[in-house]
């Protein structure tokens, strides 16, 4: 198992990149989800002022729609927001909940399904917390999300040691000797092809005074399993944050894109390679 360079010439792919119209609202902290029961993606991020309403809008396949959230949502920074398979709706859950002068952490759990945010009571929550890492497990329909925290790493807590799964209906803590190192903004992505969920690099602290990571782990619903390199294969670099995991189906590649991180010489450097995981 190893990572591939990926180098995307102009002669791959036959066809053109086309402009689509802008979203009608400029948002911070913008985050994405798709909805392939509804054919949609949910653009959600907080406003120009991160305590004003959060600020959503609607992808159709054609236009961004601006959509208004119908119930009282606050501003909501790094939550978790992805496709739920069993309810066929994106969920929201937890994040920082942005005041004039002061940050408060939910552990409120959202669906948005046909047009609109319902609250769910799930008998068991895990504690407010954000920048979590997650990812939509499509084999066993399950929701994973691992770690966050409840402010910075000097006055807050983390909690490296809980993995969380939701079922549709609750959430179920596990609790596991072993885990992934402590970090925020581990990417997570879900690989069909091997049946796991991947983790990937992240930053151990806030920004300026980070140790950046490259590491890469996996959790297969049970435990979590530190991936190591492989002698004379291609790894990608360290990267803190930003970079993504996306699944190609045609390639059947789980892709690692982007990232970014701090060096002390040449300032914030900003990664544009892709990486494809053979499994």
């Amino acid at each position: 198992m190893s990572f591939l360079v990926m180098f995307f010439l102009p002669c791959f792919f036959q066809g053109s990149w086309e402009p689509l119209p802008k979203a009608p609202l400029h948002e911070m902290d913008v985050h994405l989800a798709a909805n392939p029961s509804e054919n949609l993606i949910l653009r959600f991020g907080t406003g120009k002022l991160y305590y004003s309403s959060p600020a959503q809008s609607i992808w159709n396949g054609r236009d961004w729609v601006r959509s208004i959230p119908g119930v009282n949502l606050p501003s909501t920074e790094e939550p978790l927001l992805t496709y739920d398979p069993v309810n066929k709706g994106i969920l929201l859950f937890g994040g920082a909940r942005l005041g004039k002068n002061n940050y408060s952490f939910s552990n409120t759990t959202r669906l948005w399904k046909n047009g609109k945010w319902t609250t769910l009571r799930p008998k068991t929550s895990p504690s407010p917390r954000y920048v979590s890492s997650f990812t939509t497990d499509t084999k066993r329909n399950k929701i994973v999300f691992w770690a966050g925290g409840d402010s910075d790493f000097v006055r807050g807590r983390h909690y490296a040691n809980q993995t969380w799964e939701w079922d549709g209906k609750d959430w179920k803590g596990i609790l596991n000797p072993i885990f992934p190192t402590i970090r925020w903004r581990g990417t997570m992505g879900f690989d069909p092809v091997s049946g796991k969920c991947l983790l990937f690099g992240g930053t151990t602290g806030p920004f300026g005074v980070s140790v950046y990571l490259n590491d890469l782990w996996s959790w297969d619903g049970k435990v979590w399993r530190e991936i190591k390199k492989t002698k004379g294969k291609p790894w990608p670099s360290v990267r803190g944050w930003t970079q993504r995991f996306v699944f190609h189906p045609k390639l059947q590649r789980l892709l690692l894109i982007g990232g970014m991180e701090k060096d002390s010489k040449s300032g914030w450097v900003f990664h544009s390679d892709t990486w494809a995981w053979d499994g």
